[in-house]
């Protein structure tokens, strides 16, 4: 993390922020990997 200046994992409320752009596409599997990636980060993955 240090060679790379990386401040670990962003806040929930970040990531909702950054995939606004991506919701309501009409793009269901866009959809389906937002909210499994919201499950992994809940469950520490």
């Amino acid at each position: 993390m240090r060679e790379t200046n990386d401040h670990g994992p962003e806040s929930e409320s970040r990531y909702d922020s950054d995939i606004a752009a991506y919701l309501g596409k009409g793009n269901p599997e866009v959809e389906k990997n937002i909210i499994l990636m919201k499950q992994w980060a809940k469950e520490g993955k």
